[in-house]
């Protein structure tokens, strides 16, 4: 979507229409997912089948994979739908990554894995004040984990530049009351571009 021309009443047209068939092929998506991934927070369903230290890092994996795939809808409304109020969809997914997110931290390594920054980044920018206070404090312990930590927990290499690039854009959607874009405000504060993803 960043790539198509915008302005214009016929871009903005096209744009929504390719963004409702890409919302549209992501629920689908969704609702044909294998029921195995349901079992994220429930490893012990799994115990009959696997090994308990297999059946947790599976359940650890389907919570990584869901967390992303909900990010895909948080941000394809940022995108598409920039002038629209949030939906109930990614009200949903917000609740859904911080939900995962939860039930990861509390685990034994009681650590976010990488994989969860660029969720929770996406979910920080649509969140309510206490869901962004939530996912900071989250983030903030990413990104002081020192490098050498286990390969479970690594650190982001970016965790700490992302972390002030969330709470840069929060605390101006929240002076504008409208979004901020994530590519201008990533070049107004860094020389350098990296990877959020």
């Amino acid at each position: 979507m960043h790539h198509r021309r915008r302005g214009t009443v016929s871009d903005e047209f096209e744009v929504l229409q390719v963004a409702h068939q890409i919302g549209a092929d992501l629920e689908g998506l969704w609702n044909k997912r294998p029921r195995v991934l349901d079992v994220y927070d429930k490893p012990e369903e799994l115990y009959n089948t696997l090994q308990p230290a297999v059946a947790d890092e599976v359940c650890r994996t389907f919570r990584q994979y869901i967390a992303n795939f909900l990010a895909i809808f948080i941000y394809l409304h940022r995108v598409a739908f920039v002038i629209y109020p949030r939906t109930d969809r990614v009200h949903r997914a917000v609740d859904q990554i911080i939900q995962l997110a939860t039930v990861e931290s509390g685990s034994e390594n009681h650590r976010l894995p990488i994989s969860f920054t660029w969720p929770l980044f996406v979910a920080g920018l649509e969140g309510s004040l206490e869901q962004r206070g939530w996912i900071i404090q989250e983030m903030q312990r990413m990104a002081d984990l020192p490098s050498d930590h286990s390969p479970v927990a690594q650190r982001h290499p970016n965790a700490k530049k992302i972390l002030q690039l969330l709470e840069e854009m929060t605390k101006r959607q929240d002076a504008s009351r409208t979004w901020a874009d994530s590519r201008l405000v990533r070049r107004e504060l860094f020389v350098d571009p990296f990877v959020l993803i």
